[in-house]
């Protein structure tokens, strides 16, 4: 295809400019800070060791495991972020903050599952598109339940399980996103 150069970086300025765009967003620091704290050489030795570990698992095994890892870490922070209502409220911006970082580097464990490279300036651009079609529906929940939170035992359940099922959708988008952009290279 003679226009894929142009195609290409086209779609390097659209990813570029949502980076930028975040970047001006109040607030959206932390989103950024936990992009940069990706670790690459930690991601791309804890996905060979995946492999060595389970040599016949396809990808999308590979990422299934992944994606239950993170969950359950992200169910973790949950409850502990809500296990004492009055303290919910205050460990908010925590809770949201460690959450963030696991969905970026599960993100970066499935792109190099499916064999994209992890050191690409363009990973950062995905993260923030997944995390963004993801947060969407995932911060309606979460503020409708907010509430609900506040009561005891409640709060842990519903911090537990929203966590680790917005983890979950993040890692199956990841997925879908990573599989089709593979059949269909741009």
């Amino acid at each position: 295809d003679l226009h894929y150069p142009l195609r290409r970086q086209r779609q390097m300025c659209i990813r570029d400019s949502l980076v930028q765009f975040s970047t001006k967003i109040p607030g959206l620091q932390w989103l950024l800070a936990a992009l940069g704290q990706v670790n690459s050489k930690k991601v791309e030795q804890e996905v060979m060791a995946l492999r060595q570990q389970y040599p016949l698992e396809t990808q999308s095994e590979l990422a299934q495991r992944v994606i239950g890892e993170t969950a359950i870490k992200a169910g973790a922070i949950g409850l502990m972020t809500n296990f004492i209502p009055p303290l919910a409220l205050t460990l908010f911006a925590a809770d949201l903050t460690a959450t963030t970082a696991l969905q970026a580097e599960m993100i970066y464990r499935i792109a190099a599952i499916y064999g994209f490279s992890v050191h690409e300036p363009s990973r950062r651009g995905d993260v923030l598109a997944l995390f963004f079609l993801a947060s969407g529906s995932a911060n309606v929940i979460k503020s409708e339940l907010s509430l609900f939170e506040l009561i005891p035992i409640v709060g842990a359940v519903i911090g537990t399980t929203s966590n680790a099922s917005l983890l979950y959708t993040v890692g199956q988008g990841a997925c879908y996103f990573y599989e089709t952009k593979k059949k269909f290279p741009s």
